[in-house]
């Protein structure tokens, strides 16, 4: 479903270098970059990541488009070796959500009693070799920092399986916005999630006291986005 009142959100991207928690710190002080998707050789990496994960989980094709879409910042967390995991973050626009799709009645609600809404999709992580707590923890904050202090979006919107709910109920405080449906796209079932941005501003303090992300010995790099 469109949403043709929303004003565009010209995007303005830079870096963000987080660590791991102390009590894994690694050898270099920032260990995992987030970047933003920016170029051909990092979409294709992306994408290829994206498709081997969903792939691993039995879901249905999917993969980036091959241009960047204005109203949609794709992440990329990375080490010195490898890409470790990807992450788009969406932005109401005139074109809507992806979510539309398949919630619209419920999206056009939300819009309706004053929410600034966005959208957390495409979701992968690398877990070879490495624990995969530090690097969503890495990704979400630069996805929130994104979101919420530059964008102003105030309510996130998550497409995830049925399976996942109670994950980011228990992590992110999510609320089950609408019920189990078959999204065609990935050929899975699928609920829509709602978190408050200003409730995960906690959380992303917390993160930052529990040395996942040490803005004192990494370069300051958060993902900053010009209205």
């Amino acid at each position: 479903m469109r949403n043709p009142s929303a004003t565009p959100i010209d995007l303005r991207i830079r870096n963000q270098s987080f660590i791991g928690p102390r009590r894994h710190q690694p050898s270099s002080p920032c260990a995992v970059t987030v970047r933003s998707v920016d170029t051909p050789e990092y979409r294709d990496r992306a994408a290829r990541l994206l498709e081997r994960r969903y792939r691993w989980r039995g879901y249905g094709h999917t993969s980036l488009p091959p241009e960047r879409h204005p109203q949609r910042c794709t992440l990329a967390a990375e080490d010195p070796q490898r890409l470790l995991g990807t992450l788009t973050v969406a932005f109401d626009g005139p074109d809507g959500l992806n979510c539309d799709a398949l919630f619209g009645a419920e999206v056009s609600a939300l819009r309706a009693a004053g929410a600034k809404v966005c959208e957390f999709s495409r979701l992968a992580v690398d877990t070879t070799g490495r624990q995969s707590g530090g690097v969503l923890t890495a990704l979400f904050h630069a996805a929130y920092t994104l979101a919420h202090l530059d964008c102003g979006c105030d309510t996130l919107l998550v497409e995830v399986h049925p399976r996942h709910v109670r994950y980011y109920e228990r992590m992110f405080g999510a609320e089950l916005l609408a019920a189990q449906r078959h999204h065609p796209g990935v050929n899975a079932p699928a609920v829509l999630l709602s978190l408050s941005l200003a409730e995960l501003a906690a959380l992303a303090r917390q993160a930052e006291q529990d040395g996942f992300v040490d803005r004192a010995r990494c370069r300051n790099r958060l993902p900053r986005a010009l209205s």
